[in-house]
This record gives structure tokens, sequence and C-alpha cells, in this order.
């Protein structure tokens, strides 16, 4: 720890040595641009020289955690699986707990609605008017939460969905592919509908 202490003091005593200098440079000819370029080297080799004491630092630490890590998952990967077995089959049963009690209601409903023109035809009155007077069948929720001694668990009613014909879902789902459009325009594409295509110098620098 002592020796990273003295790496990030060395290091932040050579930036303020660095950072007036850069602050007040101005770029108004090739000569100021050599001068320019070669700030940029020194820095670039600065920013390298970070990079590789954070690493000669870091790497070793890193490789420990991601061992202890890959090990802990591997320990915990059956745990998971289990856990996944018994959701799905809790999940199954509330599913077909909820179908069984939806179509009881359809079929009540419709034993309503020919109650309805029973008494309709009797009372010489409207459908409609008969059904007002016949109570509308409820669905009756089964319960989403189960307690036990080690373990709670809630059901929740989610809506999925799944895209079986991409052609037809509308332009206000999809989203447009920029990896594409930039392999196309580093190709020498220059012309796409609905984008806009322009030329910048972008600088880079390479230490020597």
């Amino acid at each position: 720890m002592e020796q990273i202490q003295e790496t990030i003091t060395a290091i932040r005593k050579d930036q303020s040595s660095l950072i007036e200098k850069i602050e007040r440079v101005e770029v108004k000819n090739d000569e100021d641009v050599k001068q320019a370029s070669d700030w940029l080297g020194q820095i670039k080799a600065r920013i390298k020289r970070i990079e590789d004491k954070r690493i000669e630092y870091t790497k070793p630490l890193n490789d420990q955690v991601k061992k202890i890590n890959a090990d802990f998952k591997t320990l915990a990967e059956p745990y998971l699986n289990m856990e996944y077995v018994i959701k799905k089959a809790i999940g199954g049963y509330m599913d077909e707990q909820r179908r069984i009690e939806i179509e009881r209601v359809k079929k009540e409903e419709r034993e309503r609605r020919l109650e309805a023109e029973r008494i309709a035809q009797e009372e010489q009155i409207t459908n409609r008017e008969a059904l007002k007077i016949i109570e509308k069948p409820k669905i009756v929720e089964a319960p989403k939460t189960v307690k036990t001694e080690t373990s709670k668990i809630i059901g929740k009613v989610v809506v999925k969905f799944e895209i079986v014909d991409p052609s037809k879902v509308p332009d206000e789902f999809k989203i447009v592919d920029e990896r594409l459009v930039r392999q196309a325009v580093n190709s020498g594409k220059r012309r796409i509908a609905g984008v806009r295509i322009w030329e910048e110098t972008q600088v880079n620098a390479f230490g020597v």
C-alpha cells in the first residue's frame, strides 16, 4: 500500500509540472502543431505508464477475485437450478388454477346470458334489462402469497411476449442498428435516408 501511495504522489507531482504548460498551448501554425504533437506523445507515454502500473497492482487482486467468484458461482449453480425447477412448478400450478377459474367464469357467463334470454321472453323485456337482473359471475382470485416456517412466496401475474413475425412489427418498436450504419459509412456510403453524414478531423496520438 505504501508503494502505491508513493507512485500516486510521484504522478501527481509530474502532473502539476505539466498542467500549466498544456493549458497555454495554442495551435496557430505548423510549428505549433509539431510542439503540440510532441506534448501529445509525452502525455500518451505517461498515460501508458499509469495504466501499466495500475495493472501491475490490480491484476493479482483481480485474478484472485475472479477465481473466488468462479468457485462460488459453481457452488451456487445447482441450488439456482433447483430454485428454478420449484418456482416453475409452483408457477405452473398457479397458472392452471387461474385458467380453470377463468373457464368457470366464462361458462357461468354463457349460462347467465341464456337465462337472460329466457327471462326476456317471459317478461317481455330486452336482453339487456334481463341481464341486469342476474348477478354477474366473479373471478375468485387464488391466494398469491404462501407462507411457511422457512419461506414466503409471492405469485405475480406478468405479461410476456414473443415476436413471431418481425416484418409486421410497427416502426415505433424498431431500433436503428447504429453498428450497421457505421459499417456502411466506413465502407464509403455517403447517402442513407434519415442519416446525416459529415467529415471532421480526428486526432490520434501515439507514443514513440
